[in-house]
């Protein structure tokens, strides 16, 4: 979601409100990727949908190399 390469996690919860968390692996104490809640969508209502496909937005804006596959 926020384009470093790393993978993050999208939820929903029980009153059908968005939220995620991005991977704070590289920043985090520890190398913890989830720590804290990093984005919500307030008032949003998610609750009726099944499905949420992801997808790599590429390199662009990333420097260096690209990451590693996740295995």
């Amino acid at each position: 979601m926020d384009g470093d390469g790393y993978a993050d996690l999208v939820g929903v919860d029980a009153d059908g409100e968005l939220f995620g968390y991005n991977n704070g692996s590289l920043v985090n104490a520890g190398r913890i990727p989830f720590k804290n809640e990093t984005w919500r969508i307030e008032n949003s209502n998610w609750s009726g949908v099944k499905h949420i496909a992801s997808a790599d937005r590429g390199t662009a804006g990333r420097t260096g190399p690209p990451p590693a596959p996740v295995r």
